[in-house]
């Protein structure tokens, strides 16, 4: 594989650091998909080698896709999966799921023969992905298809009757949960993230899944490497919290929360912030949720509704376990509950159209209202009005679900022992919940190098930042994130996302945020990389090479096709090829 390097690459020649006493390095590799995730750790191994032998590296990979849209996206993926194959020589310790989002999991169904090629040992999953149908995984996950498949509903009645541009919020999350419908196909007919998940998960076998809980401490296997799982939270109400609250959390409320002056007592807005959270709490647990009488099956059930049908329009159990028929018959309850009138006084819309079609004669009333031309009275699809909020709800809650690992280093010569922070799309929920830990778990042997759960502490020794959900406005805390970082330009942070695919394709015009690329960029002393192999802010052609040199970035010579639409019958450039990898090294 040819590189263009900016030093001689540490991993190839000073091994293993335990074996032949140089300092080691793990090497951080960021792909250039686009908008999406998949990094590639490499760890120097621990165990003896021969001294005629290779020194062997040990191998971890958090997730691998992008999102839906993106120009070319089945080639960009296939490149990808195959240099994880050249650069792992076809073997896999640790494959990372954080969570089930389209720009995290694509790359398991775009690139499934390069997959084919590679072993793998070990994957890693939240807990929230356990087998437990009546705890708060099973209700959890029940939610969260329910919320995909509702999604899908309403994107493809969107594209139907053309309310695209009113429900834009909800077709562009789409891009989240599923690959770009073909001319002519529904969103419900293509594949989704999960058969994406469902793909990376047949990868390694079932007794080979770990389910990492919050507050465990696990070893990095084969190295001196040990691994602190902060997220998902196990409590209803943090899940649930996805919104900042404007007393300084996230960036995204920065101008007016310093404009605010000393308005507020900060232990009064504390204390009005736990006790909305404890209504919510009350209001919206996600059993509550799950409930027959609640406001989300109000809304969801006469979507999924129909569904449950048989051919007759009767509705059946599924029959294939006492569970699912029990889960059968809820939802059959909820979806009935959901009409303002019994059974035998509806009509089906399918039903109604027909009849004022075939005919009109004989029902004026109802051929009146199927018109065309009065189409503007109708009434059938007001309940779209919520569509949008639903879906970012949905979305949110997907996110808040992120896997969120740091990564701790054995001991430097100072002492100090140096994190990797990985939080997926993690919201602000997920970051508050960090410090709820009361212990760490150790798990298989490991060693946490604190003796009791101390976030900040935590924080204070992050020199890699995988910014969460590409620099978006209520992924990355300030308080409590970001400003408990190193100050002293120790810090690096990787932003996984391409601003033409957000801003131009996609139409996401604050992703990533600006003020949040500014204060990483205060905090890291200008170390703020994207995967184009620029900077923030950004550096002139003339004065790259130098800030590449400073930073200690190492761009591959390979390079990922332009980024092209066509528009008004031409091909447009909107991005140029830029490196399939961009990585950094980090000594200890």
């Amino acid at each position: 594989m040819t590189t263009m390097r900016s030093r001689v690459d540490p991993l190839e020649t000073e091994g293993t650091g335990a074996a032949n006493g140089e300092q080691a390095r793990v090497r951080v590799r960021m792909y250039g998909q686009g908008l999406g995730d998949c990094f590639l750790l490499t760890f120097p191994a621990v165990e003896p080698q021969a001294a005629e032998s290779h020194p062997r590296q040990v191998h971890v990979l958090i997730d691998c896709g992008v999102v839906m849209g993106t120009p070319d996206d089945a080639e960009r993926m296939r490149k990808i999966v195959a240099d994880i194959a050249d650069a792992t020589e076809g073997h896999l310790d640790v494959l990372v799921i954080t969570h089930e989002h389209w720009d995290h999991l694509s790359g398991f169904v775009k690139a499934r023969e390069e997959w084919s090629r590679i072993e793998i040992d070990t994957l890693w999953m939240a807990w929230t992905e356990r087998n437990d149908p009546d705890g708060l995984p099973g209700v959890l996950k029940r939610i969260l298809e329910k919320q995909r498949l509702v999604q899908t509903q309403i994107a493809d009645y969107a594209l139907r009757f053309g309310f695209e541009t009113e429900q834009a919020t909800v077709v562009s999350l789409m891009a989240f949960q599923s690959d770009s419908p073909v001319h002519g196909q529904s969103f419900a007919a293509a594949q989704n993230v999960s058969d994406a998940f469902a793909a990376a998960k047949a990868l390694v076998p079932e007794h080979r899944h770990v389910h990492c809980e919050p507050g465990e401490v696990r070893p990095v296997p084969g190295t001196a490497v040990t691994c602190y799982v902060l997220g998902p939270p196990r409590s209803d109400a943090r899940l649930r919290q996805v919104r900042p609250s404007r007393d300084r959390e996230t960036y995204e409320f920065q101008l007016a929360a310093d404009t605010a002056g000393t308005r507020g007592d900060p232990e009064r807005i504390r204390q009005g912030r736990r006790q909305r959270l404890a209504e919510r709490d009350a209001a919206w647990s996600l059993r509550a949720m799950e409930a027959s009488r609640s406001f989300f099956n109000a809304f969801a059930m006469p979507l999924l509704g129909p569904g449950m049908l048989d051919v007759d329009g009767r509705h059946r159990p599924a029959s294939r376990d006492r569970a699912t028929d029990r889960q059968a018959e809820s939802d059959w309850e909820s979806y009935e509950q959901s009409f303002p009138f019994d059974r035998s006084h509806r009509v089906s819309l399918s039903d109604a159209q027909r009849a004022a079609s075939e005919h009109p004669d004989a029902y004026p009333a109802l051929a009146a209202y199927c018109d065309e031309i009065l189409h503007w009275r109708r009434i059938d699809f007001d309940w779209l009005a919520g569509a949008s909020e639903f879906a970012l709800r949905a979305d949110n809650l997907t996110n808040n679900t992120s896997l969120v690992l740091a990564f701790e280093l054995p001991p430097s010569a100072d002492g100090k022992r140096k994190v990797l922070l990985f939080v997926g799309d993690a919201q602000v929920g997920n970051w508050f919940s960090w410090d709820d830990i009361e212990e760490w778990l150790p798990r298989d042997g490991a060693v946490a190098g604190q003796a009791n759960p101390d976030i900040g502490e935590l924080l204070g020794r992050v020199v890699f930042y995988k910014v969460g959900h590409h620099g978006s406005h209520n992924a990355t805390l300030k308080r409590l994130g970001v400003e408990r970082m190193p100050s002293d330009t120790s810090l690096t942070a990787f932003v996984p996302v391409s601003s033409v695919v957000a801003r131009e394709i996609k139409n996401w015009t604050e992703m990533p945020l600006e003020s949040l690329l500014d204060a990483l960029a205060q905090r890291s002393g200008g170390r703020v990389v994207f995967p184009n192999g620029n900077v923030w802010p950004s550096a002139d052609e003339a004065s790259l090479p130098s800030e590449r040199e400073r930073i200690g970035l190492t761009v591959s010579e390979q390079t990922l096709p332009a980024k092209r639409r066509v528009a008004g019958g031409r091909s447009v450039e909107l991005e140029p090829p830029v490196p399939l990898w961009v990585e950094t090294t980090i000594a200890y």
